[in-house]
């Protein structure tokens, strides 16, 4: 979630040279991705196992991060695609979380609350985490 809140500020003050309208159009591509990649994951769903999903939803995210550290100070496009892959990786991660401990333990209420709570307590803890350390 913190991806999508900060994705914007993040490619316009990067040592790129990315413009906000620049800025503005890889958010929207990996909101696409994530959409499209959300959509797919439910046709998907219907065949494959959570945890095979997760594997491959860590594999893109993980693979769009490594492509961001090594190669995103040098390519604009490099930047735009490991945003894409990452949006995708994220698509579906959540409800196959849910499923996979759906498949272990009973998630009632208060469970499902807790998580929804904790999911927003380390969104606020990254965003606060980023802000103290974007003057250093």
């Amino acid at each position: 979630m913190t991806t999508f809140q900060l994705l914007a500020t993040f490619t316009r003050y990067i040592n790129h040279h990315i413009t906000g309208p620049d800025s503005a159009t890889i958010m929207a591509i990996f909101g696409g991705s994530f959409t499209l990649f959300r959509g797919l994951s439910i046709i998907f769903s219907l065949k494959m196992k959570p945890k095979i999903m997760l594997i491959f939803n860590f594999l893109l995210i993980f693979s769009g991060n490594i492509l961001l550290i090594i190669f995103g100070g040098k390519s604009h496009t490099i930047i735009i695609l490991s945003c894409a892959l990452i949006g995708g990786g994220f698509s579906s991660t959540l409800p196959s979380v849910y499923t996979l401990l759906g498949q272990y333990i009973g998630i009632n209420n208060t469970l499902g609350s807790l998580f929804t709570f904790g999911g927003g307590l380390m969104a606020t803890t990254n965003t606060l985490i980023i802000d103290s350390v974007k003057d250093i």
